[in-house]
């Protein structure tokens, strides 16, 4: 698009093509829609990196994703941060949260969900684990954050998600 375009990470589909996340504050040219400041960006290329398909989350406020990684069943799993509360995204406790969004292999949302404290709090990787839970790691700056004890400034956050 015509505004600032970032990746972040990559992951090779089942299909043999490859899905890409990142940030979005475009809305224009190959980006087809944008909820508020910017958006996760997921896209889908070819081997020879032609466009297949895009798709835009998020909500008004800022949201990116920093990973995304294959699941069992062919879909995605994303994690990164947001600090919206509308659009596709459900709730927030305070600035940024861990958000985690998993979707079928079309890019489409199956589930979202929020992670965080009253201050800062990333997400950035996940994968399913042997019980199709997932781990993600991140870190936190909050003091709330339910079943964490905060430590210092900033603290390595893992979760277990079922």
């Amino acid at each position: 698009g015509s505004g600032i375009d970032i990746a972040y990470d990559i992951c090779k589909t089942a299909d043999g093509a490859y899905v890409i996340v990142g940030n979005t504050n475009s809305s224009d040219k190959d980006v087809s829609d944008n909820h508020g400041v910017t958006d996760v960006w997921l896209i889908k290329i070819d081997q020879n990196g032609n466009l297949l398909w895009e798709k835009t989350f998020g909500g008004a406020e800022y949201d990116g994703a920093q990973s995304v990684s294959l699941s069992k069943d062919g879909g995605y799993i994303i994690t990164g941060n947001s600090k919206s509360i509308d659009f596709d995204v459900d709730k927030n406790q305070g600035e940024n949260d861990m958000w985690v969004i998993k979707t079928n292999e079309e890019g489409t949302i199956i589930w979202q969900s929020t992670f965080g404290g009253s201050d800062l709090d990333y997400a950035f990787d996940g994968i399913e684990d042997n019980d199709n839970g997932l781990i993600i790691v991140g870190e936190t700056s909050s003091s709330d954050l339910e079943g964490v004890m905060n430590l210092g400034l900033k603290d390595l956050v893992v979760l277990k998600i079922k």
